[in-house]
């Protein structure tokens, strides 16, 4: 059974994976996940907004949702805000050179409405995912 914050982001994340195009699954990491939030951590690719958030506030929890060609989004609590926090997750089949010169995809914040959120992260931060991982 997931503690009501838990259970916010995982309602929240299953619902968005349901409604981007193509298919995608969701999956929790909770707090005692420690390594792979770790791991998590290690791979978000953002440098923006994402990224000072991580800096002031370690992950402690997030939601990866997988599309079907293996394509990566976590999403995460936003710190003493409303909603949420989305970005991409760089693929762990390539070594760190195939970055090099990339521009990272950068995450975007969302409402707590897995609806809206879900047309922005359409219109928005795929485009520059699919970009990237091209």
């Amino acid at each position: 059974m997931h503690d009501h914050d838990s259970g916010r982001l995982v309602s929240f994340a299953d619902v968005l994976a349901g409604e981007l195009p193509d298919a995608w699954t969701s999956s929790h990491h909770p707090a005692e996940d420690k390594d792979d939030l770790a791991e998590l951590t290690d791979r978000i690719w953002d440098m923006d907004l994402v990224a000072q958030a991580l800096v002031k506030h370690p992950l402690q929890q997030a939601a990866v949702l997988t599309r079907q060609d293996g394509a990566q989004l976590v999403v995460l609590d936003r710190p003493g805000r409303d909603g949420f926090l989305i970005a991409a997750v760089a693929p762990s089949n390539l070594p760190a050179e195939a970055f090099l010169g990339l521009r990272e995809p950068d995450g975007i914040v969302l409402t707590d409405n897995p609806f809206h959120s879900a047309e922005l992260v359409t219109g928005d931060l795929l485009a520059r995912l699919d970009t990237a991982l091209a």
